[in-house]
């Protein structure tokens, strides 16, 4: 059983038959994806520099533009009672290749998912996954969280970047979507992108 399957229950069944055969790989193994984003861009300028700290642990970029291809390979293997899945995203814009990466935890026991943002796990995310009316995928983070040293810190809620991403199948077009929104309650928003992609393999 997939894990969105897991956690989503008999709504996995609600999602649109493209998302349910793209989210139908076996644990172990890996789904590679490649697409084009029509839109990549940033809120306020102020935040650029914010974005440039964060791009040496690939955990967010600065760069914008439109009609940007990428690439998203996830691979998944079971811990215990959870479910990890390394989510590697690549972002191929004209003057560089930029990285936004994920490991994801999916604990069966509790039904919690957990997004750990950028690499070194010092910053998690706690989402809440479900299927929209229509069909769709539906992520958002709820709560976060920061490792200091050996503590777990809780974010409050004015520091916290808010991120949504909703995948769907555009039936007039035929194609596999996906939106992603990052923003915080005082500055608005931080990052922003949206486009098509294709699965080009499980393996």
């Amino acid at each position: 059983m997939h894990y969105y399957e897991r956690v989503l229950g008999e709504s996995f069944q609600r999602l649109h038959p493209q998302l349910q055969a793209r989210y139908s790989e076996p644990i172990g193994k890996t789904q590679r994806v490649e697409g084009v984003m029509h839109v990549v861009e940033n809120g306020s300028s102020f935040i650029t520099p914010l974005l440039m700290l964060a791009q040496p642990t690939k955990f967010m970029f600065h760069n914008t533009g439109e009609h940007v291809p990428f690439m998203l390979e996830t691979k998944s293997k079971q811990v215990g009672h959870t479910t990890e899945i390394q989510w590697t995203r690549a972002f191929y814009f004209d003057e560089a290749t930029r990285y936004y990466n994920t490991l994801m935890v999916v604990d069966h026991e509790t039904n919690e998912v957990l997004d750990y943002n950028g690499d070194g796990k010092f910053f998690a995310s706690q989402m809440d996954v479900r299927v929209t009316a229509d069909g769709a995928l539906y992520m958002k983070s709820v709560a976060q969280f920061v490792r200091i040293g050996t503590r777990i810190v809780s974010l409050p809620k004015q520091l916290q970047g808010v991120g949504t991403a909703i995948e769907a199948f555009d039936e007039k077009q035929q194609q596999l979507t996906i939106a992603v929104h990052v923003y915080n309650p005082i500055i608005g928003t931080v990052k922003q992108y949206y486009g098509e992609y294709n699965v080009l393999y499980t393996r």
